[in-house]
């Protein structure tokens, strides 16, 4: 484990079956993420 202060992720812009799997994994991480989180395009 880290003990991280903040998460930077990226979520990149896809079609729209990309964006549904890239967008859930996105939100698994917000949700389940114990600091801050970053999100950027």
């Amino acid at each position: 484990e880290i003990d991280a202060d903040l998460i930077l992720i990226r979520a990149a812009k896809h079609g729209r079956m990309e964006n549904m799997m890239m967008g859930s994994v996105t939100a698994k991480v917000v949700q389940a993420a114990e600091c801050s989180v970053l999100v950027t395009r």
